[in-house]
């Protein structure tokens, strides 16, 4: 079976941010930002270790 890869134009109405423990605050915050200026309608951020969205 031959796949192609779909192609979908514009930006998501729901975007999901998985913190790791690298990230610092202020890096997630700017990609949360970056999404909802490019469009997205939400962003949740997710944080595994204190089970908070």
């Amino acid at each position: 079976m031959d796949r192609q890869a779909a192609v979908i134009e514009g930006a998501p109405g729901l975007a999901v941010e998985l913190v790791s423990l690298s990230d610092r605050y202020g890096d997630v915050r700017s990609k949360a930002l970056e999404w909802l200026e490019g469009g997205a309608q939400m962003v949740w951020v997710v944080q595994p270790l204190s089970r908070r969205v």
